[in-house]
């Protein structure tokens, strides 16, 4: 399966059971650095221990794999905080 929009190209492979993104950037040119305006947002104290459980689940589920520079090469536009990469 897969979706081609203007601004985006995701994949699914049946076989893996894996979505695959990529964004197509502006006239084909990524840039240096993707500037969010939040760094993190800001989790209620009492919603912290459901997320965290929420967050162990989609790791334990493999839905939330650890970035794998190895194989994608040293993450670019991001701070080192971003070492997660959604597997969904």
């Amino acid at each position: 399966m897969e979706i081609d929009e203007p601004g985006f190209h995701v994949s699914y492979d049946d076989e893996r059971k894996v979505w695959t993104f990529a964004w197509k950037w502006a006239g084909d040119s990524e840039p240096d650095a993707v500037r969010n305006s939040v760094a993190e947002w800001h989790i209620l104290p009492s919603a912290k221990t459901e997320y965290d459980v929420e967050t162990e689940k989609w790791i334990a589920s493999g839905w939330l794999k650890p970035y794998d520079e190895k194989k994608y090469g040293p993450v670019k536009g991001f701070d080192s905080s971003n070492d997660y990469e959604n597997a969904v």
